[in-house]
């Protein structure tokens, strides 16, 4: 008797929750002022269309006089509105992103400002479009920087860390070369950094089979530093007793550490690995570029910039220059001003 009693209250609750459902994700006819729509009813169906369109004087908040919304589990997908002919939509402008969060439609004289997606710039001194009786005005392309670099060239045995749907990359962007398991760099590392210049990458790693895989190394027994006497002179570093068994080494500044920061005093009395402090910067000559204004030499850290003032005889207005050094190798960009630089015209 229970069974036939749970299948009778099954038939009555299975329909009654459907029919909940069914109501639940159904839309209410939209509230479209200045427009008209069709059907007219009172509810809609989930996945129902209706067709609207405006009053004279106003238009749909998409292109075209007629327009489509979507009913989608009681939500009304592209929401009918009715804005008027003066409105702008939002203007699409290839490879630029609004400053700020883009808006279905924008009133008559409002202004945005736009950034070029990386590896472009403006193609007028102007990144602020007006919206003027339905129509956007003064607005700029986005054109390829001469100076953008394509994707980072595929290497064998290499995999590259990198915005998979980024197509141009600025001029001295970054991107990371990992060799697979198994295989190293030239300079027998796992990972190289590349950069791209002038619209070139620089070059990446070759990743061979490592040759340290399945070697056994036999740590040796340390004693305390004092053991092995005056401590080893490293140039342009200095050594700190980091304990009774260790030094560690610091590199002057303009210098970088390369090899074991750590080192320590053998049983045999001799010390392990030294390390070296490799130049780390470039060296800006005052002389050199004659469009710059120099008092004297400049020393600049590797993967780091400095702004000079340009002469001024040969331009308008103040114009700067901008100085990086990479991989320690300078790089001088044209002299430009500031409405350039500021707009990445330059």
């Amino acid at each position: 008797m229970w069974l036939r009693g749970l299948g009778i209250a099954l038939l009555v609750w299975i329909p009654a929750a459907l029919h909940a459902e069914s109501v639940e994700r159904r839309c209410r006819a939209p509230e479209l002022r200045d427009g008209y729509f069709l059907p007219l009813n009172e509810s809609y169906p989930h996945e129902s269309e209706i067709t609207y369109g405006c009053d004279t004087g106003f238009k749909p908040i998409v292109e075209g006089w007629w327009a489509r919304s979507i009913c989608r589990n009681g939500v009304w997908v592209k929401e009918p509105q009715c804005v008027e002919e003066k409105a702008c939509l939002p203007p699409d402008i290839p490879n630029a992103e609004n400053e700020k969060k883009s808006k279905d439609w924008y009133e008559n004289g409002s202004e945005i400002q736009f950034e070029c997606k990386a590896g472009y710039s403006f193609n007028k001194p102007n990144n602020t479009a007006r919206c003027i009786d339905g129509t956007w005005i003064s607005v700029s392309d986005c054109v390829e920087r001469p100076s953008a670099c394509g994707r980072p060239p595929k290497i064998p045995n290499a995999v590259v860390l990198q915005n998979q749907h980024q197509e141009l990359f600025d001029e001295y962007s970054k991107a990371v070369y990992y060799c697979k398991d198994g295989f190293l760099t030239e300079d027998e590392e796992r990972m190289k950094i590349v950069r791209c210049i002038f619209g070139n990458w620089t070059a990446g790693p070759t990743c061979t089979p490592s040759t340290r895989l399945g070697t056994k190394v036999t740590e040796p027994s340390y004693i305390p530093i004092d053991n092995c006497g005056s401590h080893p002179l490293v140039p342009n570093g200095e050594p700190l007793v980091h304990r009774s068994d260790q030094l560690k080494y610091t590199c002057n500044r303009y210098y970088k550490l390369v090899g074991p920061e750590i080192v320590r005093c053998r049983s045999d009395l001799t010390w392990s690995e030294l390390p070296t402090c490799k130049e780390n910067y470039c060296l800006l000559r005052n002389g050199a570029y004659e469009e710059l204004i120099l008092t004297k030499d400049e020393y600049i850290l590797n993967n780091e910039k400095k702004e000079f003032e340009c002469l001024s005889d040969k331009y308008l207005f103040k114009n700067y220059a901008m100085v990086r050094c990479i991989d320690q190798e300078l790089h001088v960009s044209e002299c430009c001003n500031r409405a350039q630089i500021n707009l990445r015209m330059c």
